[in-house]
């Protein structure tokens, strides 16, 4: 017979796995890697910042939707790599 403090220990570690198990598939939770890929054909090129980062790669689908894909490390960006970038999307806007 299971005793007391196992049964709880035994319920505890079903729902904490069944939350982690939960969690995992929530979806992405990451837009920038599908509105970069919302205008372009599959396989092309993308790439998006999120902080200091920089991430590369080309858009698939995924879930029925399209995003960047990351394919090559991720790369740190230093202050003037993250003015170029800016720089280079405000020319594309005008």
């Amino acid at each position: 017979m299971i005793g007391h403090n196992n049964l709880r220990v035994l319920l505890v570690a079903t729902l904490l796995g069944l939350s982690l198990n939960l969690s995992a598939h929530e979806g992405h939770a990451n837009t920038k890697a599908i509105q970069v890929c919302h205008d372009k054909a599959l396989a092309s090129d993308c790439a998006y910042v999120l902080g200091k980062k920089l991430y590369k790669g080309s858009c698939r689908i995924i879930a029925n939707k399209s995003m960047c894909v990351r394919s090559a490390p991720i790369e740190l960006l230093t202050e003037d790599t993250e003015l170029n970038l800016t720089a280079n999307i405000q020319d594309k806007k005008n």
